[in-house]
């Protein structure tokens, strides 16, 4: 019999201690890291510690959390290109109006028109919480 001890954090499916993948989605449920509060004293137990060290409280392994150490980008990296596509499109059309205006006037149209796009798809991709 295979003893369950943690939930997959994507799909809740069970794993093994083992296991430092999810055999369903393919989620990564290592744990090593992963702290908690004991329910009874608050102190902080570390997975896979099934006991509270400064109590003795049993702890419910399935309720550790998924600790993930992967950073996600910081908004700057969704900002830079926005700034370069504005900077871009003005810098076009302040060199190019006087002798080119309908070369100048597309450019900063198209760069008005990518910075639209990009911030519709960054909007659509961002999870709000």
């Amino acid at each position: 019999m295979v003893e369950i001890n943690k939930l997959c954090p994507k799909c809740d499916t069970p794993t093994t201690l083992e296991q430092e993948f999810c055999n369903k989605c393919g989620n990564s449920v290592d744990f090593e890291k992963s702290t908690q509060h004991c329910g009874s004293c608050g102190g902080l137990v570390q997975y896979p510690e099934k006991f509270c060290n400064k109590c003795g409280n049993k702890v419910n392994l399935s309720t550790f959390q998924y600790k993930d150490d992967k950073q996600s980008p910081t908004y700057w990296w969704y900002v830079f290109p926005l700034v370069f596509a504005i900077f871009g499109g003005v810098t076009a059309w302040a060199l190019l109006r006087e002798k080119h205006y309908k070369m100048a006037t597309n450019c900063l149209l198209v760069s008005i028109g990518v910075t639209f796009v990009y911030v519709i798809i960054f909007v659509s991709n961002t999870e709000f919480k």
